[in-house]
């Protein structure tokens, strides 16, 4: 089964939450995939939250934008696929100040929106993370960093640079 992929949808207004999960609700099913909503209201409560991998994020919001909050996530060093939603056209060069990957208008138009998805979730290829065992201290890294694999019998070793990791679990989703 496919790693449940958390989505954040950043928007103050209610209505932009409605619609967006009723799209991806839809994609959902469509795709045969797992996602997981994560609303939030404000810059502020984004910021304060738990990382996700693909973000909705509407600029246009009181207190603090979506351009200044995606700024902060970076410098938290939060790595995500952030797909614009506004209205705001004229704001799309400040998305790519802030590595936004898509940028989709409001109103949100099922398409470009299923579209942003699709190429988010491809992106996020090797970005699931495994847990592994490195000189006896369980951790987990992404996918993306591993070298390459050898197995041993009942383990593997797994070869992350100069590091020589191993596990005894599956390694995917």
């Amino acid at each position: 089964m496919e790693e449940m992929i958390k989505i954040g949808l950043c928007d103050d207004e209610v209505y932009v939450h409605e619609v967006a999960s009723k799209i991806i609700e839809k994609y959902q099913q469509k795709r045969k995939c797992s996602l997981e909503v994560v609303h939030f209201f404000s810059a502020r409560e984004l910021l304060e939250s738990e990382e996700v991998q693909i973000l909705l994020l509407d600029i246009d919001m009181p207190q603090m934008d979506g351009i200044e909050a995606a700024f902060q996530l970076r410098e938290q060093g939060k790595e995500c696929r952030i797909i614009i939603l506004t209205s705001k056209r004229e704001r799309f060069k400040d998305a790519f100040k802030i590595r936004a990957y898509r940028f989709v208008t409001k109103p949100i138009d099922l398409e470009e929106l299923e579209e942003a998805l699709d190429d988010a979730r491809s992106a996020l290829l090797g970005y699931g993370k495994v847990e592994l065992k490195f000189e006896m201290i369980t951790c987990k890294i992404f996918q993306y960093q591993i070298d390459y694999l050898q197995a041993c019998g009942d383990y593997v070793k797994i070869y992350v640079g100069e590091k020589i990791c191993e596990s005894t679990r599956a390694l995917c989703c």
